[in-house]
């Protein structure tokens, strides 16, 4: 499997990744079900459904637990020239390829060892119907076939709090010297607080007992970053467009950790004939 990003040195240092939030995907329409599949989840939870707006349903079912769900998005294919253009900073970023196979890498995601690590995004005309009490995460894998194009497969992570660090980017460095001083980032006040430069980071065990949860998942700020195990990476494909500098700092970073001597190297080039990517 394929993650497309910006080349960020950063993360051949840390290896984090972040899962996305219901609040924070870019499609209005994600995580958004039909009338039919709220009023079953909603009559399952005992909850009443007559003479309910499509968004009081909406209401009722996210803060079961669609709420705590989060997504990594990642792709079959590492040639796919819009996917270069969408996610990888216009073909001037990277292809980190996976072992989705690799036990360390299912456990980091809260799988075991015998289930599938990612699934494959349904792409369909009409929203999700169907209601199964034991596939509450069945909306994160249904978007418009207008989106088929990224051939997109999905981790699901059913609880974001498991994450390795939360992290938050300021707006200002100022703002994150504040935050560090007092504790605390957009009313959400914690015992312990790391600051690099305008990103504060924290654990879930950071949070001060008791809170309430909901504005941290509810705010697309706050990121929920898990590790990537370095032996569960196979390749890393640079962009046709990718700066040679940045290229040499990430191939210097690879060949100094020794979890990743199996590690290929990869550059992608436009093909001299048709649109396409070798």
């Amino acid at each position: 499997m394929y993650k497309y990003m910006p080349l960020r040195k950063e993360f051949f240092a840390n290896f984090l990744v972040r899962a996305t939030q219901r609040c924070a995907l870019n499609d209005p329409f994600e995580v958004l079900p039909s009338r039919t599949w709220l009023e079953e989840a909603c009559r399952h939870n005992n909850h009443p459904v007559d003479d309910q707006s499509f968004e009081d349903l909406l209401d009722l079912v996210t803060k079961l637990n669609l709420n705590t769900m989060g997504i990594v998005s990642l792709t079959y294919r590492p040639d796919n020239i819009l996917m270069w253009s969408h996610y990888a900073d216009e073909h001037k970023g990277v292809v980190v390829e996976v072992d989705e196979n690799n036990r360390k890498l299912k456990n980091a995601f809260g799988k075991n060892e015998d289930q599938e690590l990612a699934q494959n995004v349904v792409y369909r005309v009409d929203r999700l119907q169907k209601y199964e009490d034991d596939k509450m995460f069945m909306p994160y894998l249904y978007k418009s076939i207008d989106w088929n194009y990224e051939e997109e497969q999905r981790i699901v992570v059913s609880n974001l709090y498991t994450c390795k660090y939360w992290m938050y980017i300021c707006d200002d460095e100022s703002l994150a010297i504040e935050a560090e001083k007092n504790k605390c980032i957009a009313d959400v006040y914690l015992n312990t607080i790391d600051r690099n430069n305008r990103t504060l980071s924290f654990t879930s065990k950071g949070l001060k007992q008791p809170i309430n949860r909901l504005p941290i998942v509810n705010n697309p700020r706050f990121m929920s970053m898990f590790e990537i195990p370095a032996e569960a990476i196979v390749s890393v494909t640079f962009g046709a467009r990718s700066n040679s500098s940045d290229v040499d700092e990430v191939i210097t970073l690879i060949k100094k950790n020794p979890e990743m001597k199996h590690v290929k190297l990869r550059h992608s080039k436009l093909n001299e004939s048709a649109f396409g990517i070798d």
